[in-house]
């Protein structure tokens, strides 16, 4: 990333398991103020427990879940397609959830010795926060923009 970030607030990483689905049903489920309508139990029930080539990470502070991410892995790069900060304007992680859930894809692809972790289908209005943190925008002709992160 292109700093380094410390967080005053504690974070805690998990996978996206029955608790985090229950704080999403009592949290996120129904806000005002989501950007997304994404259903997460539905996302996360398509993928096998098993699957390694699955990736996904529930983003805590404490009780509070202040971000989801689902993506999988390809040939050499990794995909986060489904990342989601709290609408909670006041969670405790605010503007700090993609730092967090895109450092876990890099681990997670490093780990699995891919070369590439990739945003897909950011929206306009987000584009300028990755690139801050050090992506670089793809926007081939014909297939899905992404933002995408070189692992050395």
């Amino acid at each position: 990333m292109a700093a380094a970030a410390t967080f005053a607030t504690p974070i805690r990483l998990t996978s996206i398991g029955l608790g985090a689905l229950e704080a999403y049903q009592q949290q996120w489920e129904g806000h005002p103020n989501r950007r997304y309508s994404w259903p997460w139990p539905g996302i996360v029930s398509g993928i096998r427990r098993d699957e390694p080539s699955r990736f996904k990470v529930a983003v805590w502070s404490n009780d509070v879940l202040c971000g989801l991410a689902v993506g999988r892995t390809r040939a050499d790069y990794c995909r986060v397609d489904y990342l989601e900060a709290s609408p909670d304007p006041d969670h405790p992680l605010k503007g700090r959830v993609a730092i967090v859930a895109s450092g876990a894809a890099i681990a997670y692809a490093t780990a699995l010795r891919k070369h590439e972790v990739r945003l897909m289908n950011p929206l306009p209005v987000v584009v300028p926060h990755y690139l801050a943190l050090g992506f670089a925008l793809a926007n081939p002709p014909e297939t899905t923009q992404y933002c995408w992160w070189k692992i050395p």
